[in-house]
């Protein structure tokens, strides 16, 4: 018994669970544009409104599928609620997404190929809300964002499947 007690505290204090008592549910997903994968992006889902936790982040594989961790390591997935979702995919110059566990200190010449108000977590429109059961979040970006202007500064990078 003192064992097995000594082993829960110790876990505590180790940081290898989560301690602020917050239920976590698996969330795995899908990022789209137009219907197409958006692959090599990093996906982030902000808590919005009520909703408790630090948020969650993913990187999306090549057909765009990514499976939700908590921003602070913790196990589980994350906490149900209401979140913002923002997703940048940094690109190098010929429109092909940065190697994975790469920087983009890495690629100097490295541009957001995301529309701006999706890459920022301040104003992105895309949202979900995470059931308490977990499940699926299929993350659609619409191909109006596309067509906004940009800010003064270098060009978006294009896509290579799209002909200029």
């Amino acid at each position: 018994m003192f064992r097995a007690a000594a082993a829960v505290l110790a876990a505590g204090a180790c940081g290898c669970g989560p301690a602020d008592g917050l239920a976590r549910v698996p969330v795995s997903g899908r990022v789209t544009a137009g219907g197409r994968p958006v692959d090599g992006a990093l996906v982030r889902f902000v808590p919005t409104g009520g909703t408790k936790g630090y948020g969650a982040s993913a990187r999306t594989a090549a057909d765009g599928s990514f499976v939700l961790a908590d921003d602070r390591g913790h196990r589980g997935g994350v906490v149900p609620g209401a979140y913002k979702v923002a997703v940048n995919r940094p690109a190098r110059p010929d429109g092909s997404p940065l190697p994975p566990d790469t920087s983009e200190l890495d690629f100097p010449d490295a541009r957001e190929s995301m529309p701006r108000r999706v890459a920022s977590a301040d104003l992105t429109p895309l949202a979900f809300t995470v059931p308490e059961a977990g499940g699926e979040a299929v993350i659609d970006i619409p191909a109006e964002l596309f067509a906004e202007k940009r800010p003064k500064g270098p060009p978006p990078v294009q896509d290579p499947g799209v002909a200029p």
